[in-house]
């Protein structure tokens, strides 16, 4: 598919965005932690003769990966983010596709851009709910302090996975990936500076209500039924008890829902579907 770069500001940020394909509706890409807009290459595969694809990289990935970003990405800057884009390409309204943390980021866009936006789809989302101790160290001075000492004082983190692997609070498969994505001073960086850009992108469960009933095309969530890393069913569970109302799937797959055989799920799941993301 042929790209088309476009540039844009945001007060003093800088951003790169990449326009690819030619369908008749436009999706924006929200890929994951670590990540960079080219993993939904499956996905974009499958949905190329309707959409055509907005590749914005995360803060501090990618092609955004060497920018200051010295503001936060609060409801201003979202809104700001959201114009330029529908600017860059010409459009007045666009489609979400989210993974993870990406996800998180686009249910904030969406909750304060909804007038333009079509239709949400989120893949294994984090933030629902967003966890406390997540709160505790982007929220509070204590846990800055203790977040940024950590870049330099891995032991901190290594003996905070190691305890809540000891007593139950997270899964083998969950501190091995933690360990992982701390494994360098790199990557402890990358993670501080995400985490503290982004802190601000947290809805409230009675605003993702709100946000599920505004949303035209509507809200579809998709869970890995094996999901380690956010457990599918914590997240059901919060949907009931705040009474949001969207569309959710479960896929046989774990935390990784762009993989080509998360895709194949994902087909396998919509044939019959004649509504909803991805349908004509």
């Amino acid at each position: 598919m042929e790209s088309r770069p476009f540039t844009f500001r945001v007060n003093q940020d800088q951003w790169n965005l990449t326009v690819k394909g030619s369908g008749k509706a436009f999706l924006l890409l929200f890929h994951g932690y670590g990540q960079r807009c080219e993993s939904f290459k499956y996905w974009e595969e499958v949905l190329a003769e309707r959409y055509t694809f907005v590749q914005v990289d995360l803060a501090f990935h990618g092609q955004n990966a060497l920018g200051s970003f010295a503001d936060t990405f609060d409801a201003q800057y979202a809104k700001a983010w959201f114009q330029a884009i529908l600017q860059c390409v010409g459009a007045t309204q666009i489609d979400l596709l989210a993974y993870s943390i990406g996800a998180r980021v686009a249910q904030f866009v969406a909750h304060h851009n909804v007038q333009h936006v079509g239709r949400l789809a989120l893949l294994a989302p984090d933030g629902l709910p967003v966890r406390q101790g997540y709160r505790l160290i982007t929220q509070t001075l204590m846990g800055n302090w203790l977040f940024k000492a950590f870049v330099h004082l891995p032991h901190i983190a290594y003996s905070g996975i190691f305890v809540a692997e000891r007593l139950r609070l997270i899964s083998g498969k969950t501190a091995s990936f933690y360990r992982f994505e701390i494994a360098s001073k790199a990557k402890r960086e990358q993670l501080f500076n995400t985490w503290m850009f982004y802190r601000n992108c947290q809805l409230s469960a009675s605003d993702l209500a709100v946000l599920a009933q505004q949303i035209e095309g509507g809200v579809e969530i998709y869970l890995g039924q094996y999901d380690a890393v956010l457990p599918p069913k914590e997240t059901m569970l919060y949907l009931k008890k705040h009474q949001v109302a969207c569309r959710t799937f479960s896929l046989e797959l774990g935390h990784n829902l762009l993989s080509e055989k998360a895709v194949r799920k994902w087909v396998q799941t919509h044939t019959h579907e004649k509504s909803g993301f991805g349908a004509a």
